[in-house]
Formats: structure tokens, C-alpha cells, sequence
């Protein structure tokens, strides 16, 4: 009866030793596969340089317009959302280091029209160019390239997006272009 029981014991031991060494080859093979996918899933709703500006006509918070055409030539565009830690970031750079002059930028804030901190934000951004705030998916994300992700910043030329990225260097803003 002890051999049948040490027979039983030491199969069951075997079984449960091959089932975690498949358990763990399962698991290994799945965190090898997410890291694939994540490796090679595009960035996050970035337009392509090269883009054409759409269409759109929206009020800015000093009551002028912005639409395409006005900033369809050496515009710096931001698109910024409240709560963003990367779009603070880069807004407190343009802040110590502006990058283009205030009659030649545009932030469009994106967040709920009436939203506190939307306006909170909106309001920061007062002296540092233009200011509009629109709805996260409005015509004016959809002009300007599907703009979803945040920070989103370009430099235009000829009506389209001559540079696109997250950071003012990464469109060629580097460096102050006309200092106040």
C-alpha cells in the first residue's frame, strides 16, 4: 500500500512539475507577444507632416476668428488638453523660451466648452498667442489631421503641416524666433 502511495505521489508530482513549466511558457510567450504588438503599433493620432489643412472656422477667447487661412502660413499650432502632464511641460518651455511671436501662434485647447479646467487653462495661455477651445473631437482635430493625442504641435507652411510632434524641437521651434 506505501509503494502505491509513493507510486501516486511521485506521478502527481511529475504532472504538476509539466504543468507549471507550460504555465510559465504560456506566460512568457504572451508578455513576448503584447511587447511585439506594442513595438509596432504607430504613434498615437499624430498627422503626417505634409498634411493638408481642412476646413474649420472656430472663435478664439479674445472674440476674433481663427480658421484654416489665418493660420494656413508660419503659424505655430498647439494643441493642448487640461489635465496633460507632457502639454504642461512643453507649455511652461514656450513660457521660458517663446518660440514664435504671439500674432504668430495658436493654442486650441481641447476639453469640454465650459469645463472649469479647460477655461483655467485656456485662461494661462492668454499673452502667448491666440487661444481658442474646442470639443475633443471637432472640426478643428479633424483639420488639422485627426489630432486625438496630446501634446500635439506643428509648424505650417503653404497650407499644410510642415512639421508635426510633441515637442517644440521636434518641429523645428527650438529656439526663440522673435523675442517680445
Amino acid at each position: 500500500m506505501v509503494g502505491v502511495l509513493a507510486a501516486a505521489v511521485a506521478v502527481l508530482a511529475v504532472a504538476t512539475a509539466l504543468n507549471l513549466t507550460l504555465l510559465f511558457a504560456v506566460i512568457r510567450k504572451l508578455r513576448a507577444s503584447e511587447a511585439r504588438q506594442a513595438a509596432a503599433a504607430p504613434e498615437a493620432s499624430m498627422p503626417a507632416p505634409g498634411t493638408e489643412i481642412g476646413s474649420f472656422l472656430i472663435a478664439a477667447g479674445d472674440d476674433s476668428m481663427i480658421s484654416d487661412a489665418s493660420i494656413a502660413d508660419a503659424m505655430t499650432v498647439a494643441c493642448v488638453m487640461p489635465g496633460c502632464s507632457p502639454c504642461k511641460t512643453q507649455i511652461a518651455a514656450f513660457r521660458e523660451n517663446p518660440r514664435s511671436a504671439p500674432d504668430k501662434t495658436v493654442f486650441f485647447v481641447f476639453g469640454g466648452i465650459g469645463d472649469p479646467e479647460t477655461d483655467e487653462l485656456a485662461a494661462s495661455l492668454a499673452g502667448l498667442g491666440q487661444v481658442a477651445v474646442t470639443q475633443t473631437a471637432s472640426e478643428v482635430g479633424v483639420a488639422l489631421g485627426d489630432v486625438s493625442s496630446f501634446p500635439t504641435l506643428m509648424r505650417t507652411e503653404g497650407g499644410k503641416l510642415a512639421a508635426v510632434g510633441r515637442t517644440w524641437e521636434e518641429i523645428g521651434a527650438g529656439t526663440v524666433a522673435t523675442v517680445r
